[in-house]
């Protein structure tokens, strides 16, 4: 009789751990430990405000128009340690804290527009995140700096950021990569501390004349525009800026056992290691880098295409498509 009741109860249990149930119309837990909320493609998500989330370590939410996302203390977010945000048309309110020392990952993909990015009242007790990715996305405002937070991988994949106050990594991290990127109005200063370093197709706008910091093993900046940066790239190993574009108050310092530099051009010359010879293999490559007449470089907008540009575009195209209809 004890071992049918022990089976009935293995039998309970495992039922329990691999079921699901839903807390609202559009969000369940599954496997008591994931909270999904999946829309069916215009729907406005109303996330469960007063759910309890002691047990939760990954929450998932997509295909939802409309996305009002808020953690609090008192939800018991101790435990979710990965958020992950896809395919959200038009907007995301991020208001949330999360409570995990260790994250594993958080991604915004492909979302319409994110009001708001914090930075301490997100993060606050974060020591640790393994991967923090962004793609497709529009922020208006991006406030978090991963001061004193170890980032093992940042990825930022056409991401257009209208106002931040900047990126000040003080650990170093395993992997950065930003591509077709846009940041404007950038308040303080960038610092980056990682391995490895990938900026392609992006620009970044500062404020004011600021210092900004690269450091690494191999680094690599191409097609790319600065404004306003006196850009010091430190790699234990290999550096490679090729057709990079500065303006404003912008200089550019580099050290590291191999460079190479093609392409550029500067509103002053590139300033080199003094124990490097020009053009010795494996030390330093330099050519066609161009310091601008008085200093005006004339940067035009990197490859990288905002999303804002896009979604405007496209908005008035639909318009004049509209009244032309309309019109015949």
């Amino acid at each position: 009789m004890r071992n049918i009741w022990s089976i009935l109860l293995i039998i309970c249990s495992i039922k329990l751990l691999t079921s699901s149930w839903k807390i609202n119309q559009q969000c369940e837990i599954q496997n008591n430990t994931r909270l999904a909320c999946v829309c069916s493609g215009n729907e406005v998500l109303q996330f469960p405000k007063d759910h309890n989330l002691r047990n939760i370590s990954n929450i998932f939410i997509s295909s939802c128009s409309y996305v009002n996302l808020h953690i609090s203390d008192a939800m018991d977010p101790e435990g979710v340690r990965n958020i992950i945000i896809r395919n959200i048309s038009r907007t995301l309110i991020f208001d949330s804290t999360v409570m995990t020392k260790n994250i594993e990952n958080i991604e915004f993909l492909n979302i319409g527009v994110i009001h708001r990015i914090a930075g301490d009242s997100t993060f606050k007790m974060a020591q640790h995140i393994k991967r923090f990715r962004i793609e497709d996305t529009n922020i208006e405002n991006f406030n978090a700096e991963f001061q004193n937070i170890s980032v093992t991988q940042f990825l930022f994949r056409n991401v257009t950021i209208a106002r931040m106050i900047g990126l000040n990594f003080s650990k170093r991290g395993e992997l950065l990569k930003i591509i077709n990127c846009t940041f404007r109005n950038i308040q303080s200063t960038l610092h980056f501390i990682f391995s490895t370093i990938e900026i392609r197709n992006s620009k970044f706008e500062l404020q004011k004349p600021t210092d900004v910091s690269i450091v690494g093993d191999n680094t690599v900046v191409a097609n790319s525009v600065f404004l306003n940066v006196s850009m010091n790239l430190v790699a234990s190993n290999k550096i490679a800026v090729n057709n990079t574009c500065a303006d404003g108050k912008s200089s550019l310092r580099l050290s590291a056992r191999s460079i190479e530099s093609f392409g550029n051009r500067l509103p002053t010359e590139i300033i080199y290691p003094k124990n490097m010879g020009q053009d010795v293999p494996g030390l330093l490559l330099a050519r066609n880098n161009t310091v601008c007449i008085a200093g005006n470089c004339k940067c035009i907008k990197s490859n990288a295409v905002g999303l804002y540009g896009q979604l405007h575009g496209n908005i008035f195209n639909g318009i004049m498509l509209s009244i032309f209809i309309l019109s015949l």
